[in-house]
């Protein structure tokens, strides 16, 4: 639903992986009803090395600890949120980081965040099937080829022919790196290697 009458809104980074098949599922149960979800922090400290790319000094943050987050790379959120989000937004002081500051809101708003399982803030390895399957609703850094190739690929819509049953049975380096991993970790993970070779469209 698009416009005034849409009930959800997705804000999502340009480089990501969206299953909007598996999303459109969650929310049609109603399970963020109310709230903003997606891959969601609690408890994170903020930076304080100036070298850091995600650095916040002490005078723009004095707290300690961040109030839960939503990663900015996708979340969605119940339209009646955003729009409330929008009202006290001129109240709430400028913090460059886009999903603290939307934290910082629902926080004044009194709003839970809910954590849904498939949203990715890291990169999944790119296995066509494994993004289709409902295992992944996002994954971060993907690029413009490997999407085409994803979008393009032929799986069973559950993708439980391609991949294991928990995504966590592959090796944990190929989870999060684009590239073959290297050394005794590509040895240990021969088999899976021909699997992957053998389903993976890139």
């Amino acid at each position: 639903m698009r416009g005034k009458s849409a009930k959800y809104i997705l804000k999502v980074d340009d480089d990501m992986w969206l299953n909007f098949d598996v999303l459109l599922r969650i929310l049609k149960t109603g399970a963020i009803r109310f709230s903003l979800g997606g891959k969601c922090n609690y408890g994170q400290y903020p930076f304080r090395d100036p070298k850091n790319k995600y650095y916040v000094s002490y005078s723009d943050y004095p707290m300690s600890i961040y109030p839960p987050f939503c990663s900015g790379t996708a979340y969605v959120a119940d339209s009646d949120v955003i729009k409330q989000i929008l009202t006290i937004s001129p109240n709430i002081p400028f913090f460059r980081l886009e999903d603290i500051y939307i934290a910082l809101c629902l926080r004044k708003l009194r709003y839970e965040i809910t954590n849904i399982p498939g949203f990715h803030s890291t990169k999944i390895y790119p296995l066509a099937c494994l993004y289709k399957s409902p295992m992944v609703i996002t994954s971060h850094g993907v690029s413009a080829s490997e999407l085409r190739n994803i979008y393009q690929a032929s799986c069973d819509k559950d993708g439980s022919m391609y991949v294991p049953k928990n995504p966590q049975q592959l090796p944990e380096r190929m989870i999060l790196e684009q590239r073959w991993p290297k050394g005794k970790l590509a040895r240990k993970s021969f088999k899976y290697e021909q699997q992957l070779l053998k389903h993976n469209l890139f």
